[in-house]
């Protein structure tokens, strides 16, 4: 558009010339400004996000080294599995050549006590004996024994045991948090306590013959009839496996060195159900390290701790490349629910299976006040050639401070040794006697 003379133009030409001289102008600054709010919203976006993210996730130094300690420990755990923890005996580490590098790998083992088992066990007069001691509140493994094995690998971590009786805690666990049974809840049985007949299973009904007990007394007698007709009955198959996976019979226990799974087969009819119940099957089959867990958990008002057997590893200039510690691996049963197995357990010690070994350290007065509970468990191999002789068993002190749980099994052949719950007596008054002894010299 022409201008003409200004004098010869009117109001309105002059303000369509302006606008059309502006036109191009004024459009790139407006794309620019689209720019710059694209560019303002994706920033604010971008802001918020790692706002939210990182109060999420923790950016605290420790969180950040646990963090590579992990990443650390899985480069470093391959070279773990040939470790032997009997082994250890007047120090408690190994060195461990990884990649043409020496790493000290230190452990939680109580030297002292671990000496103290190996001659204890030794003198046992077992064909094979297996000892894991831990700290129910840490999971800490204080002690890890085996001797008289036949086969590869420490027996400790082998789960090619029946379990026998001590399945038992599992099916009183699941009964009481399922259908509210009480210790002192009345159940009936025919024929003998330690036999298992079908015509011992038919329903819980008072008859002429049959013999009155409590669920508190047929788990510390380990009265098989009772526990057969709770897994068919009260229990039934779907139960039973749901709860044996919550003490993780059929999966990996996260352990530094690698232990086999524990084994168990539910089958579907009503006496097989029996006998996986009341444990008078040699099918269900267990490690004495997983064993040690059943009775910690009770220990630990049903939380079972990592069992960690590794305190730390550092390299030849004292680097610090990975530190053990506590971590919970499941809530098992309710806390209510494991103060009830609790008084189960302390009947064992107190009436059943092993009064005659525990009455001796509860007469002592240093064991005043303590805490002792206890699950025993006994079966021949498939071709009654030996006998597997188990000891789950706890001893708490009155603080509820430095508690130990164990999980022993003897294994003897035509002559008994000494028995799994003889040696855990003598363990737990060991154990404490020198805490007990050193406190006094510390103190004087």
């Amino acid at each position: 558009m022409e201008l003409k003379n200004k004098h010869e133009i009117t109001w309105r030409e002059y303000q369509e010339y302006i606008k059309s001289k502006n036109k191009g102008k004024s459009a790139l600054p407006l794309f620019l400004k689209v720019i710059l709010y694209v560019l303002i919203s994706l920033g604010t976006i971008l802001i918020v996000f790692i706002f939210v993210n990182t109060s999420k996730c923790p950016t605290s130094h420790e969180s950040i080294q646990q963090s590579a300690e992990e990443l650390g420990f899985k480069q470093i755990k391959p070279y773990l599995t040939h470790l032997d923890p009997s082994d250890i005996d007047n120090r408690n580490f190994w060195i461990l050549n990884v990649s043409g590098r020496d790493l000290k790998v230190e452990t939680f083992i109580d030297t002292d006590l671990q000496s103290y088992i190996k001659r204890l066990i030794k003198r046992s007069r077992t064909l094979s004996c297996a000892v894991v001691v831990i700290e129910p509140e840490t999971g800490r493994v204080l002690s890890m024994v085996d001797w008289g094995r036949q086969g590869k690998g420490n027996l400790c971590l082998r789960s090619e045991f029946p379990a026998a009786s001590l399945f038992k805690i599992v099916i009183a666990s699941a009964v009481v948090e399922e259908r509210s049974f009480a210790p002192d809840k009345r159940l009936y049985f025919n024929g003998r306590a330690h036999t298992l007949y079908r015509s011992q299973l038919k329903n819980n009904i008072k008859r002429r013959y049959s013999n009155r007990t409590t669920l508190r007394m047929a788990f510390a007698r380990s009265i098989n009839p009772v526990f057969g007709k709770i897994g068919i009955y009260d229990l039934g198959r779907e139960t039973i496996e749901r709860y044996a996976e919550r003490f993780l019979f059929n999966k990996e226990i996260q352990f530094d060195i690698p232990c086999k799974r524990s084994v168990l087969v539910v089958p579907e009819d009503d006496f097989g159900i029996a006998e996986i119940a009341s444990g008078f099957n040699k099918r269900t089959l267990i490690s004495p390290l997983h064993a040690v867990l059943l009775g910690s958990t009770i220990a630990k008002d049903g939380i079972m701790m990592r069992p960690i057997l590794i305190k730390r590893i550092i390299d030849n200039n004292g680097k610090e490349l990975y530190r053990g510690r506590p971590s919970i691996l499941a809530r098992v049963i309710s806390k209510k629910t494991s103060g009830k197995i609790k008084e189960l357990m302390e009947a064992t010690v107190r009436y059943g299976t092993c009064r005659n070994s525990f009455i001796k350290l509860m007469r002592k007065r240093r064991f005043k006040g303590f805490s002792f509970g206890a699950k025993t468990g006994s079966v021949n191999d498939k071709y009654d050639r030996v006998k597997y002789d188990w000891l789950v068993s706890y001893a708490i002190p009155p603080d509820g401070k430095n508690g130990i749980s164990m999980g022993i099994l003897a294994i003897h052949g035509e002559r008994l040794g000494i028995r799994s719950r003889e040696i855990g007596r003598y363990i737990i008054q060991y154990f404490f006697s020198r805490k007990r002894d050193s406190l006094l010299k510390n103190t004087s």
